[in-house]
C-alpha cells in the first residue's frame, strides 16, 4: 500500500530533527517514504531543520490553521497524490526500529480497519510542567498484549489511516475543533461505520514533551480547550471522556444554590447542573451522584428551600467527583508518598485543571444553547 506520513509542526525546531531522522532509516517498500510536513506558521527554526532532510516536502500555511487544520492539509494532499494510507506523526515522537512504517500498516490488509495507532513509551521521566501534564493526560499508551489489538479512540499523534475512509467521512472537522477534540469526534464516527481502530503490537514511539507542555500556563490553556472541546463530543455524541461536564455542574450549582435561597429561580441553573452529574458520572462516579440525593433531601427537611438544598447536593457530589480524579492525578506524578506537600500540590494542580476544564465546558455550551 502507498503510504506517506505528514508532520504537523508549529515551532517544533526542537525536537523535529530526531523525528525525521527515525523516519529516514526507515525500510520501506517501492520507491521510499513521502514526507510531508505541514509547518502551521512557525516562527522558529521549524524550515530550516526540515531542509536538513532532501525526502521531505514542506507545505508552510500561510496563517496558523491549528492541528486539526494542519493534519487535513496534509492527509488531502497525500490523497490527491495517490496515497493510501497516510501516517500522522507528532514532532516529539520518534519511531522506534526500521520497520515501524511496516508495522503501522501491515493490519490495513484487513478492510474493516480504518486506523490503526502506535504505542508510545516517554522518552524520559516528566519533570516540572510536564510531569503535572502527564499526570493528567498520560502521555505513554504501551501495549501489553503483544499483538494487535482494538481500542476505542485514536489520538492523532502517531497514528496511520486509510485515507479512503477519512475521505468518506468528511476527514478531521476544523469547522469546530482547532487543537482538541477532533480526534474523539473523528474516532466516534469511524466506530460508528463499523470500522475497526487497532493499536498495534509490535510499532512503538519514544515519545517527548513539546514546547507546548512546559509551562503551566500553556498546560492549563489546554484545560480550557479541552473542556470546550467535550461540549461539543456531549452535544453530538454524548460523551465526555474528560468528566468536564461534572466540573461544569459545579459551576451552575454553586450561583444556583446561592439563588436558590432567596428565589424559586435558582432551579435554572440547578436543574442543568443535577442533568450534568447524573449523566457523564459513570459508573464509578454513581454512588457520588446518589450521595446528592440525600444531602438535597436532608438539607430541605432542614428548611433550606428546595433550589439551595439540591443545588448543594449537586455542588458537593461534583466537587466530590473532581476530588477522586485530582486524587488520581496525584497519585501518578511522580514522588508521591515521599513528599506529601508535592502530593498536596499536585492535588491543588490537578484540581484547579479540571475545574478549569469545567470552566471551558460552561462557555462553550453556552455558546452552543444560543446557537
Amino acid at each position: 500500500m502507498r503510504t506517506g506520513v505528514v508532520i504537523p509542526a508549529h515551532n517544533e525546531a526542537e525536537t523535529l530533527g530526531a523525528s525525521l531522522e527515525a523516519l529516514a532509516a526507515q525500510d520501506v517498500d517501492g520507491q521510499g517514504l513521502e514526507v510531508l510536513l505541514v509547518n502551521d506558521a512557525s516562527t522558529d527554526a521549524t524550515s530550516a531543520v526540515a531542509a536538513r532532510f532532501p525526502f521531505v516536502r514542506e507545505l508552510v500555511n500561510a496563517r496558523n490553521l491549528g492541528l486539526a487544520g494542519s493534519i487535513n492539509r496534509g492527509l488531502q494532499a497525500l490523497a490527491e497524490s495517490g496515497m493510501e494510507i497516510g501516517i500522522v506523526l507528532h514532532a516529539d515522537c520518534v519511531p522506534q526500529g526500521r520497520g515501524w512504517v511496516k508495522a503501522m500498516t501491515a493490519p490495513f490488509v484487513d478492510p474493516a480497519v480504518g486506523a490503526v495507532v502506535s504505542a508510545r513509551r516517554l522518552a524520559s521521566a516528566p519533570k516540572g510542567a510536564e510531569r503535572f501534564f502527564d499526570a493528567v493526560a498520560p502521555q505513554d499508551f504501551p501495549n501489553p498484549s503483544g499483538g494487535d489489538r482494538e481500542i476505542g479512540f485514536f489520538r492523532d499523534k502517531c497514528d496511520a489511516y486509510r485515507l479512503s475512509v477519512l475521505k468518506d467521512l468528511g476527514w478531521f472537522d476544523t469547522g469546530t475543533f482547532h487543537v482538541a477534540g477532533e480526534d474523539t469526534d473523528l474516532s466516534l464516527r469511524m466506530r460508528a461505520k463499523g470500522l475497526k481502530i487497532l493499536q498495534s503490537g509490535t510499532a512503538e514511539v519514544e515519545i517527548g514533551f513539546s514546547s507546548h507542555q512546559r509551562s503551566l500556563s500553556r498546560v492549563f490553556r489546554k484545560a480550557l480547550q479541552y473542556g470546550g472541546a467535550q461540549a461539543v463530543l456531549w452535544r453530538r455524541h454524548r460523551f465526555d471522556g474528560l468528566k468536564a461536564r461534572a466540573a461544569a455542574g459545579a459551576f451552575l450549582a454553586l450561583p444556583g444554590a446561592l439563588l436558590g435561597a432567596f428565589s424559586p429561580f435558582g432551579w435554572i441553573l440547578v436543574a442543568p447542573a443535577l442533568w450534568m452529574l447524573a449523566t457523564t458520572a459513570g459508573p464509578g462516579g454513581l454512588p457520588l451522584v446518589l450521595a446528592a440525593v440525600p444531602l438535597g433531601a436532608g438539607l430541605q427537611a432542614l428548611g433550606w428551600t428546595p433550589a439551595s438544598a439540591w443545588g448543594t447536593g449537586v455542588l458537593a457530589a461534583s466537587l466530590a467527583l473532581l476530588a477522586r480524579r485530582a486524587f488520581q492525578a496525584a497519585r501518578r506524578m511522580h514522588g508521591l508518598g515521599e513528599a506529601p506537600a508535592s502530593a498536596l500540590l499536585g492535588f491543588l494542580v490537578a484540581g484547579l485543571w479540571w475545574a478549569l476544564t469545567g470552566w471551558g465546558y460552561c462557555r462553550a455550551w453556552t455558546r452552543l444553547r444560543r446557537a
